[in-house]
């Protein structure tokens, strides 16, 4: 069902794309690099889903360290956080490095000292602070789903973020001057994606 309501929101935002009349320039905007295949971006795509998924299955593996912590005297909260420690900072690592890398290839350092670029380093650090405290109350959240927590918790985390991002969009105008039928097929898709996360949730607390 969440997959039925992704592909729902993703054809609504082509629908949009259509409505709008937004060619490949508008697309493209202020970008760097050369542009690639759809096939490309979407293979992209995919991949980035499916890999994101380790990180769910990392935590899971390290569920042992999780149970150390709280038979020390810990709450699970704290040790959720023992295990962000030793993941996320990993996760870091080839990031930082190859975002220096694309900076060096396309010498995009210069944008960093923009004139009025204040604002943009705030939204910046927002978004970093949201996406850690995303992080932070799923490891908190999680341990009281019960055994079923890292399999139940993260796509609802997921469809919830994708909900939130969607009315987000919306609220801030990206939906202007579109149809009717647009902008009914992404309500279908929240609603799907609603329904997908109320289940689950409902489900864990059963028996």
């Amino acid at each position: 069902m969440g997959i039925g309501g992704i592909l729902c929101c993703g054809y609504a935002g082509v629908l949009r794309e259509r409505s709008q009349g937004l060619d490949k320039e508008k697309l493209r905007g202020d970008r760097v690099g050369s542009t690639r295949p759809v096939a490309v971006g979407l293979a992209l795509g995919i991949g980035a889903g499916l890999l994101s998924a380790v990180l769910n299955i990392g935590y899971s593996s390290a569920q042992p360290l999780l149970v150390a912590a709280v038979h020390s005297g810990s709450s699970a909260f704290a040790g959720s956080n023992v295990i962000w420690l030793l993941m996320l900072p990993s996760g870091a690592v080839p990031n930082l490095c190859f975002c220096i890398y694309l900076m060096n290839k396309n010498a995009t350092w210069k944008r960093f000292a923009m004139p009025n670029c204040a604002g943009l380093y705030g939204l910046s650090i927002l978004m970093g602070l949201l996406w850690g405290g995303d992080i932070f109350v799923y490891g908190f959240a999680s341990p009281k789903i019960g055994k079923l927590g890292p399999a139940i918790g993260w796509p609802l985390k997921l469809f919830a973020g994708l909900m939130t991002a969607n009315l987000i969009g919306y609220w801030i105008g990206e939906w202007k001057h579109t149809h009717a039928r647009d902008r009914r097929s992404m309500a279908i898709g929240l609603l799907v994606l609603l329904i997908a996360v109320v289940i689950p949730a409902w489900s864990s607390t059963l028996g």
